[in-house]
């Protein structure tokens, strides 16, 4: 057997600052060659909290950008796909938009202020395909799952 997996950034999370997403990645491939490795959950749980304690750290540092932490929280959701402990029996809120979403969504803000109904139209449909559906109001646009 072999130890558990450094800290996903490889370095001590009070130097250089490490990204989220190559630190969400490094975690994600210990974890998944752990669970490979005859479920070796003692690895796979080293991993997961090695993810969590980095991203701690750099929340606490100020270090996360948006786009950061959508990475964290989408390698947690793929741990917790083989885990289902995480998540359990916790529904997503509905103001947890995820970012390429939250793109479209502002692509259309953006097109309905410059009065282009079409574009508008075209993005609220494809947001429907993805299974959002959005309702306009005077305080703006709400995004709700189907």
């Amino acid at each position: 057997a072999e130890a558990p997996a450094a800290a996903p950034s490889g370095a001590p999370a009070a130097e250089a600052p490490a990204t989220a997403p190559s630190g969400a990645r490094s975690a994600l491939e210990a974890f998944s060659a752990a669970i490979a490795d005859d479920l070796n959950t003692p690895n796979a749980f080293a991993a997961l909290f090695g993810l969590i304690r980095d991203t701690n750290a750099a929340l606490d540092a100020g270090r996360l950008d948006a786009a950061a932490i959508a990475e964290v929280q989408a390698t947690l959701r793929r741990m917790d796909e083989v885990l289902a402990f995480i998540y359990a029996g916790k529904p997503e809120a509905d103001d947890a938009i995820p970012p390429d979403i939250q793109a479209l969504l502002d692509e259309r803000a953006a097109a309905r202020a410059a009065k282009n109904w079409a574009e508008s139209d075209r993005i609220r449909d494809q947001l429907k395909s993805l299974g959002w559906e959005v309702k306009d109001s005077k305080q703006g646009q709400k995004a709700n799952r189907l």
